[in-house]
């Protein structure tokens, strides 16, 4: 589900849908009841089914400066999808709401991500999972990519749809994710 935009979120949030981007009034329609309490903790309940026993953590800091010093065996990267909508936009009325500031975008939300930057950030872990979509990346270049680093050991293509109310048929008919295996 995507957030409110700044440009219809006043519109939509005092029920004036008629200024409202058309492709989205029915995805605001039905999303209304989603930002309730009662729909946050079914969220929350859903999110805890995945939690096991044991040691865990979570972190939130630029990806550079955590894969200096973090220790690992396996990583998994899941950079924000090139060419798509960047989560900096996506998510600006939220992060507003809920932290009172905005995000600057990141260099991962271009056409052009860093990635060769990242792989080498991570060349002392042996193992990764890379996970990133097709809008401006083939699988044959990504794989290309990470073999510089890394032996390939399986890639999998996995269709997925984007916004259903917001995306075209079409779109939601190509979209794949590109899952990436890849060791010393």
């Amino acid at each position: 589900m995507s957030m409110l935009r700044g440009t219809d979120a006043r519109a939509a949030a005092g029920g004036d849908y008629d200024r409202v981007n058309t492709r989205r009034v029915g995805h605001y329609l039905r999303s209304r009841g989603l930002l309730a309490p009662a729909a946050w903790w079914r969220v929350a309940q859903e999110v805890n089914l995945g939690v096991f026993a044991g040691e865990g953590e979570a972190h939130q800091r630029d990806v550079f400066d955590f894969l200096s010093d973090v220790e690992g065996d396996v990583v998994y990267l899941d950079p924000p999808y090139p060419g798509t909508t960047s989560y900096e936009n996506e998510y600006a009325v939220l992060d507003h709401l809920l932290e009172g500031r905005e995000y600057q975008r990141s260099r991962f939300s271009g056409s052009t991500p860093p990635l060769d930057e990242l792989f080498q950030a991570c060349n002392r872990i042996p193992a990764w999972l890379v996970s990133l979509g097709n809008a401006s990346v083939a699988v044959a270049q990504l794989a290309d990519r990470i073999s510089k680093y890394r032996k390939v050991r399986r890639v999998l293509e996995v269709p997925y749809r984007h916004l259903e109310s917001l995306a075209s048929e079409e779109k939601n008919e190509s979209n794949r994710e590109y899952l990436v295996l890849a060791t010393v």
